[in-house]
């Protein structure tokens, strides 16, 4: 279930990505590792391997984007693989980060952080059965980000059809977190 959301909200990403001013690279499009970008398309950069991955990572706006969303993740790596320290307002996270790839894309999981609101897809759901399926589905466990060039992307927010708010304390659709440079 974690899995086929994550695809789903990926995929949502990359399509929505079009139009949007922020083009920091290209995604990579066949297994020869060759890159092409999409005429008039913003594109997400390319993943990255997870070599030099620990760091420290802070939100920065996508584009016009203006909603308020003070978050930072800080990454570390120990004995037993990484680890994630997440802040967000006042709110405090921690705890297990797992990699994975899908094809040429890396993408890491934040375990244990419960999302603030699921209702699942409502698309094929009839209004009778609407509020009885959406009181009865488990709220995912897990946070999914894109690994970039840059840093990390989540998709903080689903649509009318698959409504979801991993962080109510942020106020934008894609969370970009930018690696901080080390001083």
């Amino acid at each position: 279930m974690k899995i086929r959301c994550l695809i789903i909200a990926l995929s949502f990403l990359i399509i929505s990505a079009c139009g949007n001013p922020y083009k920091p690279g290209n995604i990579a499009l066949s297994k020869d590792n060759s890159s092409k970008t999409a005429q008039n398309a913003a594109t997400i950069p390319k993943s990255k391997t997870p070599s030099g991955f620990e760091g420290t990572y802070e939100r920065v706006p996508m584009g016009d984007e203006t909603g308020a969303c003070p978050m930072t993740v800080i990454i570390d790596r120990d004995g037993s693989g990484y680890n994630y320290r997440l802040t967000l307002n006042t709110q405090r996270y921690n705890g297990k980060a797992t990699l994975s790839k899908e094809g040429d894309e890396t993408l890491i999981t934040l375990e244990d952080i419960r999302w603030s609101e699921y209702e699942g897809d409502i698309s094929r759901d009839d209004s009778d059965n609407a509020q009885n399926n959406a009181d009865t589905l488990e709220v995912p466990v897990g946070v999914g980000a894109l690994v970039t060039d840059s840093g990390l992307v989540i998709q903080n927010t689903g649509n009318s059809m698959n409504y979801y708010v991993k962080f109510a304390g942020c106020d934008c659709k894609y969370i970009n977190l930018v690696k901080r440079k080390k001083r």
